[in-house]
C-alpha cells in the first residue's frame, strides 16, 4: 500500500522516433487520496503506464452499473462517459467487473442491432454506440438490487470500496 506522498519509481524503456535514443527511468509520485484513489504528479514519458489496486466502487455506483444491465442502458458509450469520464473509475476497473461477469455467465457483451453477434472485449471509447454489456439472468440479481433497500449481490461484493 502506498502511502501519501511516496515516491515510486518505474523503468520502462521507449525509443525515441526521431533521434533512436532510448529514454529509461521514469520518475513520479503517486497520491494517496481520502477516498484511497491513487494519482500521479509529474511527468511520464511512455504512453499506457496505468496501475490498479483492486476495484473500489461505491455501492450506488456498483448497483447502478449492475442495474444498467438490467434496464438495457449497459452501452459501452453510457458506461465510458459515466463511470470513466465522469465518476472517475478506471478501464482497468470497469473491465475487471464486466469480465468477472462475462466469465462467471452474468454478461455477456453484445452487438446492439443484433444479440447474436457477441464481443469477447470491449472497445472503451466515448461514441461507441454498437457495444452493449447485457445481463444473460436477469432474474438471479433483480430482488436484490431493485428491492427499496438495494444490495450488492455476493457475486459482486468484491468490488465494493473498503
Amino acid at each position: 500500500m502506498l502511502d501519501e506522498d511516496q515516491s515510486v519509481r518505474v523503468t520502462n524503456e521507449k525509443r525515441d522516433a526521431h533521434s533512436g535514443s532510448f529514454h529509461r527511468g521514469f520518475a513520479f509520485k503517486w497520491r494517496c487520496t481520502l477516498k484511497k484513489r491513487l494519482y500521479f504528479e509529474g511527468s511520464i514519458m511512455t504512453v499506457g503506464i496505468e496501475v490498479v489496486r483492486g476495484v473500489n466502487m461505491k455501492k450506488l455506483d456498483l448497483i447502478e452499473l449492475l442495474r444498467s444491465t438490467i434496464e438495457g442502458d449497459a452501452l459501452v458509450s453510457r458506461l465510458y462517459n459515466l463511470f470513466h469520464l465522469h465518476y472517475g473509475y478506471s478501464i482497468n476497473e470497469l473491465n475487471t467487473i464486466i469480465k468477472l461477469g462475462t466469465e462467471k455467465g452474468y454478461f455477456s457483451i453484445e452487438n446492439v442491432c443484433s444479440s447474436e453477434k457477441k464481443y469477447n472485449d470491449i472497445e472503451w471509447v466515448k461514441d461507441n454506440i454498437y457495444q452493449e454489456i447485457v445481463m444473460n439472468d436477469e432474474g438471479r440479481f433483480i430482488a436484490s438490487l431493485f428491492s427499496e433497500e438495494a444490495h450488492i449481490p455476493e457475486e459482486f461484493v468484491q468490488f465494493l470500496e473498503q
